[in-house]
């Protein structure tokens, strides 16, 4: 049949997995989706799906409920896809992003396989003008630490961040290693941590700066991902402008059982940042 991708003899021994140890205190469900996991890293080609429920069942002698299970949390994660039809594949290179929760940039990466890195382009002390003055509550001409970071999968540009912070924050920003999660550094060594966020996302055209650092041709179709995070006291903390490849990354929302659409803004408006 046209499109229908086969799983013969040769792709099932080569996905061979090992034995599961059912003494093991860990679920037989979790070791089957770590398991699958390592497979996946290892390099299983995009173009062939990985063996159905059926011959994964044969090959572990677990049940249909508890490969579903496994397979399903891969999907979920964003390692595996369905294709309805086809079969299950290894999903293409995009990573998939919560749009609430507190997953790092860096864990949610490493969960997906893949080898984070962050490159600092920029980190200097500005003054703020006008509009940064009101959004951020300070004074015009206050500074900030203007923070510009290169966010990368594998040594590939995934998105590029343009951050303004308030010096008085965290007068130490300046001289800070800033290549890990900003937001740790917040909580951590500054002890403002990050409550919350109002996020707002829409498609531009990559151009200047950031069509070069995402290396992408002008006008290429990405995505502006505009943040206002607050500490404590709902005081403004930073704001960022992300602009994102979604050839390389996708957000991911879920939608909480008798929510409506604005019930949801409002909820992901009043839920804690992704640490970043």
């Amino acid at each position: 049949m046209y499109g229908v991708h086969l799983v013969n003899d040769e792709d099932i021994q080569s996905f061979d997995i090992g034995p599961l140890d059912p003494a093991d205190p860990v679920p037989l469900y979790q070791q089957l989706r770590d398991r699958l996991r390592v497979k996946l890293t290892e390099g299983w080609p995009h173009d062939r799906p990985i063996p159905s429920e059926r011959q994964i069942m044969q090959m572990t002698g677990l049940s249909r409920m508890t490969v579903r299970q496994a397979i399903a949390e891969l999907v979920h994660a964003g390692m595996l896809r369905r294709d309805h039809g086809r079969g299950t594949f290894v999903s293409d290179s995009r990573i998939s992003r919560p749009l609430t929760g507190h997953a790092t940039f860096r864990d949610v990466v490493q969960r997906q396989g893949g080898t984070p890195s962050t490159r600092v382009v920029r980190q200097k002390v500005v003054t703020a003008n006008a509009a940064q003055a009101t959004i951020l509550q300070i004074e015009p001409d206050e500074e900030l630490l203007h923070l510009v970071r290169v966010r990368m999968v594998d040594g590939d540009p995934i998105m590029v961040d343009y951050t303004h912070v308030p010096l008085r924050v965290c007068p130490g920003l300046p001289s800070a290693d800033l290549s890990g999660s900003l937001y740790e550094y917040l909580g951590n060594m500054c002890g403002v941590p990050a409550q919350y966020s109002l996020d707002t996302i829409e498609a531009v055209a990559a151009s200047g700066e950031v069509a070069e650092l995402l290396e992408v041709p002008e006008t290429t179709p990405i995505l502006l991902m505009r943040r206002l995070a607050r500490t404590i006291g709902s005081v403004p903390l930073e704001v960022t402008d992300e602009f994102v490849r979604p050839d390389r990354c996708l957000y991911r929302v879920e939608n909480p059982s008798g929510f409506t659409g604005l019930d949801l803004v409002e909820r992901i408006h009043s839920t804690p940042v992704e640490a970043v």
